[in-house]
C-alpha cells in the first residue's frame, strides 16, 4: 500500500512539473503576443501623431459655390433668352410660310396670264419666262417680262381699254435697261420667239402730269389712260413710248354723246364705255377724221393680277428668309453660349466634389487610423486579462512542494517497513535495503530541483 501511494505521488509530481513547463511555455507566447501588440499600439499611435493637420478650404469651397450660382443663374437666364428666341423664331417661320403661301398664290395668277398669252399666240412663253426667273444673276440690271405681267389695272374696264390700246407684241416682250443684258436675251430667248425692248431711261415717268380742265369735265372726260394702271417705271415709260397710253383719255357716257366736242380740245384718242374713238388728221389738207370702234372685254387680265403686291410679297418673303436666317443664328450663338457656361460650371463641380473627396478621404484616412489604435489597445487589453501565468505558476510549485514532502514522508514510512522486514528475512531486506536507497537517492534529487 505504501508503495502504491508512493508510484502516485510520482505520477502526480511528473505531472505537476509538466504543467509548469506548459505554463512556461504559454507565458513566453503570452509575453511575445503582449510585446507585439504594444509595438503595433505604438506605431498606430506614431501614424497618428504624424499625420498632418488637415483644415478643409472653406474659403475655395464657399467660392466654388458662388461660381456655380452665378453660372447657373446665367445658364437659365440663357435658357429664357433661347426659349423667347425659338418663340420668335417660330413666329417668324409662321409669316415666312403665310408669306410664301399668298405669293405662291399670285405666281399662279402669274402663270394664269402666261397661259392667256399662250393662248393668244405666244406659244413658248413659259419657257421664255422660266428661263428669265432662273438666270436673273446673269443679268446687269433688272430685267422686267413679259409686259402683261408687271402691270396692275385696278378696273376690268379700264384693262379692256389698255390691252384694246396697246400693241399684242408688247404684252409678251421682255424689258432690259441696258444694252450687255439686251443682247443676251436676244441670243438666249430668240429661240421662244419672244420680243427684246431695251429701255434706257431714268426712274422718272416720261408723261406730262394729268390736267382735266373744267372744259373736259363738262365733256364727261374724268381720267388718262396712263393713270390707270400700276408698273415700274420703266415698263410705264415703254408703254408711253410705244403705246402712247399718256395720249388716250377716257371719258363717260357724256362724253360718247359729246365726241364731236371733244375732238375740239385737242383730244385725238378717247375711250367711253360703249366705244373706242380716234381722229386723225390729213397731213395735206388738215382734214380730221374719225375711227370709232366697239368696246371688247380683255381676255389677257381676266384674272386681275397685282404685280406691285407680287414684287411686295416677294421683298416681304425675303425679309422674313433673311429675319429667320438671323434668327437661326442668334439661336446658335446662344447655344454655344449656353454649352460654354454649362462647360464651366460643370467644371467648377468638379473641382469642388474633387474637394469634398478630398476632405473626405483625409476624414476617412484619420477614423481608420483611430479605429486601428482602439482595436489595438482592446487586444492588448484582451491578452493582458488573460490568466495570471505568474500566480499559476507559484500554486503549482507550491503544490509540488506539497507532493515531494509527502512523498518524503512516505517513503520514510516505507524505510521503517524495510527495516523491520529486514530483520525478518535477510535476503528480502537486503533487496528491499537497496530499493529503499534508491528511492531515497531519487528523492534527494527532487528535493533540490
Amino acid at each position: 500500500e505504501v508503495t502504491d501511494d508512493e508510484i502516485q505521488l510520482s505520477a502526480r509530481l511528473k505531472t505537476t512539473l509538466d504543467d509548469i513547463e506548459h505554463l512556461k511555455r504559454h507565458e513566453k507566447n503570452l509575453q511575445q503576443k503582449i510585446s507585439k501588440a504594444k509595438e503595433g499600439l505604438a506605431a498606430a499611435e506614431r501614424e497618428f501623431q504624424d499625420l498632418q493637420p488637415y483644415e478643409p478650404p472653406r474659403d475655395e469651397m464657399t467660392q466654388l459655390t458662388n461660381d456655380i450660382g452665378h453660372k447657373i443663374c446665367g445658364i437659365n437666364d440663357l435658357k429664357q433668352r433661347r426659349k423667347e428666341k425659338e418663340w420668335q423664331l417660330s413666329q417668324e417661320r409662321e409669316n415666312l410660310r403665310k408669306c410664301s403661301d399668298r405669293l405662291m398664290q399670285m405666281e399662279s395668277k402669274n402663270n394664269k396670264l402666261l397661259q392667256a398669252l399662250q393662248r393668244a399666240g405666244a406659244e413658248r412663253i413659259n419657257e421664255a419666262y422660266s428661263w428669265v426667273q432662273n438666270n436673273k444673276n446673269m443679268f446687269r440690271g433688272e430685267v422686267y417680262g413679259p409686259v402683261l405681267l408687271e402691270v396692275n389695272v385696278q378696273s376690268k374696264t379700264h384693262a379692256g381699254y389698255l390691252e384694246s390700246h396697246v400693241p399684242n407684241y408688247i404684252w409678251r416682250s421682255f424689258i432690259t435697261q441696258n444694252a450687255s443684258d439686251r443682247d443676251l436675251l436676244v441670243r438666249q430667248l430668240k429661240q421662244y420667239g419672244t420680243p427684246i425692248l431695251n429701255y434706257t431711261g431714268g426712274n422718272s415717268i416720261m408723261c406730262e402730269p394729268l390736267n382735266i380742265t373744267p372744259e373736259m369735265k363738262q365733256l364727261g372726260i374724268t381720267s388718262r389712260l396712263d393713270q390707270e394702271f400700276d408698273a415700274p417705271p420703266a415698263v410705264k415709260n415703254v408703254l408711253i413710248t410705244q403705246a402712247s397710253v399718256d395720249q388716250s383719255y377716257i371719258g363717260t357716257n357724256q362724253a360718247d354723246q359729246s365726241a364731236d366736242d371733244v375732238v375740239k380740245l385737242g383730244i385725238n384718242d378717247l375711250w367711253t364705255p360703249r366705244n373706242h374713238y380716234r381722229w386723225t388728221r390729213s397731213r395735206y389738207g388738215g382734214h380730221l377724221s374719225a375711227n370709232v370702234d366697239s368696246i371688247y372685254p380683255s381676255r389677257l387680265f381676266m384674272c386681275d393680277v397685282n404685280v406691285s403686291d407680287i414684287e411686295m410679297l416677294r421683298s416681304e418673303k425675303d425679309e422674313h428668309t433673311r429675319n429667320v436666317e438671323g434668327m437661326e443664328e442668334a439661336l446658335k450663338e446662344l447655344q454655344k453660349e449656353q454649352r460654354k457656361l454649362e462647360d464651366e460650371e460643370a467644371e467648377f463641380r468638379k473641382k469642388k466634389e474633387a474637394i469634398a473627396d478630398r476632405v473626405r478621404l483625409e476624414k476617412k484616412k484619420r477614423e481608420d487610423i483611430q479605429r486601428r489604435i482602439d482595436l489595438k489597445r482592446r487586444t492588448l487589453e484582451d491578452i493582458s486579462k488573460e490568466e495570471d501565468v505568474e500566480s499559476s505558476t507559484r500554486k503549482l510549485t507550491d503544490k509540488l512542494a506539497k507532493l515531494n514532502d509527502d512523498r518524503f514522508r512516505a517513503l520514510l514510512k516505507l524505510k521503517r517497513i524495510y527495516l523491520v522486514k529486514l530483520l525478518l528475512s535477510n535476503g528480502v531486506i537486503q533487496k528491499r535495503t537497496w530499493l529503499l536507497l534508491s528511492l531515497i537517492q531519487r528523492y534527494g534529487r527532487w528535493k533540490r530541483m
